[in-house]
């Protein structure tokens, strides 16, 4: 799934729920439930949340999602969507970006423009974690960094500590 400038790999598991395709859910960073507003909302819920239970996935960061509002009910409590009118895609994507906690810095090389796509990093990265993100050899050779953003201190030269923000672009100096 494109977010902004990032890709983000979504997998869908059968809803047989067999145990190799639950074993997908515990190294993922969100489930996503869908439920279809066409059927008995209720019975849905009753079963996810036992499978969920039964598989020690309660605690793992989750998003309802009522689909096929366009033909059922809608429910506030969930995130509501229509695949076929495509109403309510780009809130959800909002939401799945949100409940990583990641964010999209860009590299750049000095003089050129930032280069696609944004490497998808941790809240809290610093400019070690986005030249790691590039080749290792930028942390032994770095010398500093460039930071661009729409501060005024956009364009400051900073050290491999220093924590980035979504959307910056970063333009690391080797030796």
């Amino acid at each position: 799934m494109g977010y902004g400038d990032v890709q983000l790999q979504l997998i869908e598991i059968p809803s047989t729920f067999s145990s190799d395709s639950i074993s997908l859910l515990y190294t993922c960073d969100e489930i996503l439930i869908l439920l279809d507003a066409t059927q008995d909302l209720h019975i849905q819920e009753e079963k996810l949340s036992k499978i969920l239970s039964e598989n020690n996935l309660k605690n793992k960061k989750t998003i309802w999602v009522l689909n096929k509002v366009d033909n059922g009910e809608t429910d506030l409590t969930k995130m509501s969507i229509s695949v076929k009118n495509q109403f309510g895609i780009d809130n959800l994507k909002e939401k799945i970006w949100s409940n990583l906690s990641l964010i999209r810095v860009y590299t750049k090389s000095p003089g050129k423009p930032k280069k696609l796509p944004a490497p998808a990093l941790k809240k809290d990265s610093t400019v070690k974690d986005v030249a790691k993100s590039v080749h290792k050899d930028f942390i032994r050779n770095f010398k500093f960094a460039r930071i661009f953003n729409n501060s005024r201190f956009s364009g400051q030269k900073v050290g491999l500590e220093y924590k980035v923000n979504d959307l910056d672009v970063v333009e690391i100096h080797t030796e």
